[in-house]
């Protein structure tokens, strides 16, 4: 209720969303932290961004989003 509250949302938004079925979803929880440090390695990973906007760029030409990824970001994903 917090954005709500904020008036980030309006009412009838959050009615929407409490009225979605959630269908459950599935976390992986083989990871353990045995120490300190590794409960921040793995908060680290957890917080860092799906992707970086230095691995996006803008074909002019076609129009189009391309994504550098892989380890050496020779493999491109083009999106329209």
């Amino acid at each position: 209720m917090l954005l709500l509250r904020k008036q980030l949302i309006n009412r009838d938004f959050v009615k929407k969303i409490l009225s979605w079925r959630h269908s459950g979803f599935n976390v992986h929880s083989k990871v353990r932290a045995e120490s300190k440090e590794d409960a921040e390695q793995i908060g680290k990973y957890m917080i860092r961004p799906i992707l970086s906007l230095r691995q996006l760029s803008l074909d002019e030409a076609q129009g189009q989003v391309v994504y550098q990824y892989g380890k050496h970001s020779g493999e491109t994903e083009h999106m329209d």
